[in-house]
């Protein structure tokens, strides 16, 4: 937004916040193909770690940009629980993101991946008798799925 827009032109000690290219949203829009290489340029002068005490300093909300491996090492990622390890057919086991959601009475059902096109029905009729059980409806209604078939 706007005021975060003026707080880091102040961080960073430019008059970008003064320019009419870059004074409002819908106009730093307009010209992302100027103003994204000079804030690469600015940005480029010092490691993350910097720039993400700075900005948190300001008020801005930020956080890094990371890399696979990063992410699943982010110490914050450990601590919701959002990795788990599944086996693969041909990639042995395989560090995946969880879901974020963490219900107390309603499990998340996480299906391991499997090679295209295979083990797809199989993976259709255990969401489709999860629901099945957890609505409470009837099993006859299985047979209206008929595009699944029971493994």
């Amino acid at each position: 937004n706007d005021g975060q827009w003026r707080k880091l032109c102040r961080l960073l000690e430019t008059d970008w916040a003064d320019d009419e290219r870059f004074a409002t949203n819908p106009t730093r829009v307009e010209n992302r193909a100027v103003i994204i290489p000079l804030l690469q340029e600015v940005f480029s002068t010092h490691e993350t770690a910097f720039w993400l005490q700075a900005l948190r300093g300001t008020g801005i909300p930020c956080g890094p940009l990371q890399t696979i491996d990063q992410v699943f090492d982010d110490p914050q990622v450990h601590a919701r629980d959002m990795v788990w390890t599944a086996p693969h057919p041909t990639a042995g086991e395989v560090r995946l993101v969880a879901s974020p959601l963490n219900l107390s009475e309603t499990p998340v059902l996480s299906l391991a991946p499997t090679i295209a096109g295979r083990a797809y029905g199989r993976h259709l009729h255990s969401l489709a008798g999860l629901f099945f059980r957890r609505s409470g409806t009837a099993a006859s209604r299985w047979s209206r799925v008929t595009s699944l078939q029971p493994p």
